[in-house]
C-alpha cells in the first residue's frame, strides 16, 4: 500500500491507515483535510471566484515551511480580526508575523489548559475502616481434615 497523498513527504510507507477508503499516513490526511477546509473557507469568508490550483499552489508551499494547523489557524485569525486578505499569495506575509506567531502560541496554552482541567485528578476522602466480621473456628488440626 502506497500514501495515496499527492505531497506525501514520507520515504516509508510503514504506518498507513485506511481514511474514507483512501490510503494515508494520519499527517497527510490531516494536511489534506487541511486544505480542503482552507478551500471551503476562503471561498465561503473571503473570495468565491478564487482559483483552487492558484490556491494550493500557495498552501502546499506555506505546508513545507509550517504544520497545516498552523496555516489554519493563521487563515482563521486574519479573517476575525479582519486583516486585508484578499489572495492566496498574501497568507504567508501574515504566516511570519509576531502577532501570529504569538496568537498561536496562546491558543495552545488554552488548549492544553482545557485538557489539563478535563482530566483533573482529584483525591479522595479516606474511607470508614471496615471491621472484620470473619471469627474463626477453633483449630482442629491436621486431623480434622484427615477425618480422624
Amino acid at each position: 500500500m502506497i500514501c495515496e497523498y499527492k505531497h506525501c513527504r514520507h520515504k516509508d510507507n510503514t504506518q498507513i491507515k485506511e481514511f474514507d477508503g483512501h490510503w494515508y499516513h494520519e499527517d497527510c490526511y490531516q494536511e489534506r483535510q487541511d486544505l480542503m477546509y482552507i478551500l471551503y473557507t476562503w471561498r465561503k469568508r473571503i473570495n468565491k471566484e478564487v482559483n483552487p490550483g492558484d490556491l494550493y499552489k500557495h498552501m502546499y508551499a506555506l505546508f513545507e515551511k509550517h504544520p497545516s494547523n498552523y496555516i489554519v489557524f493563521c487563515l482563521e485569525y486574519a479573517i476575525d480580526n479582519h486583516k486585508n486578505l484578499n489572495y492566496p499569495a498574501g497568507l504567508k506575509f501574515y504566516v511570519d508575523k509576531t502577532e501570529f506567531k504569538e496568537a498561536y502560541k496562546a491558543a495552545q496554552n488554552r488548549k492544553a489548559q482545557k485538557e489539563v482541567k478535563k482530566y483533573k485528578i482529584v483525591a479522595k476522602e479516606p474511607q470508614e475502616e471496615v471491621k472484620q466480621t470473619f471469627i474463626p473456628q477453633e483449630d482442629k488440626g491436621f486431623s480434622a481434615i484427615l477425618g480422624h
